[in-house]
């Protein structure tokens, strides 16, 4: 079997995404932390159904709120910590990197999930960026980009 070069993958592999890419990848992301909510919820449920508690779980809607905040920065971060990529954003080819390239750090994937989930409506200075980049990907050099391979890229 031959190896593919990466422009015959697609030749807009490595190229910024836009904010239509992006906001399909946070769609996907949305719908998978309000899944993960739902289970933990259905859980704590049904562990209290088993002891028999009558202790309601009802937190009230600012108490959903930020729980559901903290799990989404939660999920984002460890996502991009761990693989640079979110399952919305493994879908749709895309992958967060330093500008230049290379892994994003710890530091960095940590300020972007913060940034990206109390402050998400700075994703739309992408629509006038010319490298389609939010505030915070300006801010903490970073960018969104599209990559179909499987592997963490290494810079040259």
């Amino acid at each position: 079997m031959s190896a593919v070069a990466l422009q015959e993958i697609s030749p807009r592999h490595g190229q910024p995404a836009g904010i239509v890419s992006r906001g399909a990848a946070a769609l996907v992301d949305f719908g998978v932390v309000w899944l993960i909510s739902a289970a933990i919820s259905l859980s704590v449920d049904l562990v209290q159904s088993v002891l028999g508690t009558d202790a309601s779980n009802d937190l009230g809607a600012l108490g959903a709120v930020l729980a559901g905040a903290a799990l989404l920065f939660t999920y984002l971060s460890l996502c991009w910590i761990v693989g640079g990529r979110t399952l919305g954003q493994l879908l749709l080819g895309l992958r967060v990197r330093r500008v230049g390239g290379s892994r994003i750090g710890f530091f960095q994937a940590v300020a972007r999930g913060w940034m990206a989930t109390y402050l998400l409506a700075l994703l739309l200075w992408s629509v006038v960026s010319r490298r389609s980049a939010a505030v915070w990907d300006v801010v903490l050099r970073t960018e969104v980009v599209y990559d179909w391979t499987k592997a963490e890229p290494h810079p040259k």
